[in-house]
């Protein structure tokens, strides 16, 4: 069950727009990577401290590997990339590189996705 408080908010791009109200997610807890590691050493033949150095190692590796352009996969959980939004300037030559915001984009496997389509809600 994801719960979840609504709020009212502007947007600051048109403060004279009325407010609207939408949803925000309530996180109900935290894993850690130490949790986590506990957790799936419990469901493989790994120890503790095999998982969390292969989650260590995944962290250090990911950056590398999206900072020069490439896609992590990670098998049916999904991928990494990089994506970009800049400002849009009226010529080619008047565009500047200073202008990009880089951005970690994760998508979801289908799995991953269709457990989406099952979630319920509650509000806070």
């Amino acid at each position: 069950m994801i719960k979840f408080k609504l709020i009212e908010k502007g947007n600051p791009g048109k403060p004279t727009e009325p407010k609207k109200w939408h949803a925000l997610a309530i996180y109900s807890d935290k894993v850690t990577q130490k949790e986590l590691s506990a957790n799936l050493a419990d469901l493989s033949s790994l120890s503790m401290g095999d998982v969390a150095n292969v989650i260590t190692n995944l962290v250090q590796e990911l950056p590398k590997i999206l900072s020069r352009g490439g896609i992590v996969q990670l098998g049916e959980l999904g991928s990494f990339r990089i994506t970009l939004s800049s400002t849009w300037a009226a010529t080619k030559q008047k565009f500047s590189t200073e202008t990009i915001k880089p951005k970690i984009t994760f998508t979801p496997w289908t799995e991953l996705k269709k457990a989406l389509d099952t979630l319920k809600y509650q509000q806070e």
